[in-house]
């Protein structure tokens, strides 16, 4: 499925996995592109941490793991010195995101957490493991709902690196390229595979909405 130019209530899915996911094409336009990279010159990523903390009363606090489950450079898009050059960029994707909501899914869509820049490794075997994105229920009455995730890579910068969803008895591969974007319900079971060759970058993001019920 691709089209240039988004309309609303453009979408009417036909392959059996369209409630699922969608792998969309040529849906941010180079400009957003150009922009989310010049706010990242002269940033220093971090890190990426996934928190893994031991609940049981008898058993001791347990560190954020780091490097197992999820080998990956970050950043987030929030510094105010650049929030001029961002704000189209927020404006302009996340519009996107509510009309392929509106067309697919309906959810209940009222916020968005900041969006972040990834870049998986070859030489780190960047990765991340099987994982969903929200909690159950959040006890904040509010939660990741749609998880997206953009390409800044061209197809041919790196191997490796698919996005890998599993809802039943097969699993779903997708290999962003840039100007694609990848829209999934946060809870589903996904993961990105380790990068082999090269250097995977995309921006990710979750619409946050209340609790299903």
């Amino acid at each position: 499925m691709s089209y240039f130019y988004k309309d609303f209530n453009y979408i009417t899915p036909t392959e059996p996995h369209g409630i699922w996911f969608l792998h969309l094409k040529d849906m941010i336009h180079e400009q957003v592109l150009q922009s989310i990279e010049k706010s990242l010159e002269d940033k220093e990523l971090e890190d990426a941490l996934v928190e893994s903390w031991a609940e049981r009363p008898d058993l001791p606090s347990v560190e954020p793991s780091k490097g197992s489950i999820r080998t990956t450079k970050i950043y987030a898009l929030t510094d105010e010195d650049d929030k001029e050059l961002l704000m189209p960029v927020y404006d302009n994707i996340t519009r996107t995101i509510r009309d392929i909501n509106t067309d697919v899914w309906n959810y209940s869509i009222d916020s968005w957490e900041p969006l972040q820049y990834c870049e998986y490794l070859a030489e780190d075997s960047g990765h991340f493991d099987w994982h969903i994105d929200p909690p159950a229920r959040s006890p904040q009455h509010i939660q990741r709902k749609l998880s997206f995730s953009i390409g800044l890579s061209d197809h041919d910068d790196y191997e490796g690196g698919d996005l890998q969803f599993r809802y039943g008895m097969e699993d779903s591969y997708v290999k962003l390229s840039r100007g694609e974007i990848v829209i999934f319900p946060s809870f589903i079971l996904h993961r990105v595979t380790p990068v082999t060759k090269g250097k995977r970058r995309v921006v990710v993001g979750w619409g946050l909405g209340p609790n299903f019920v």
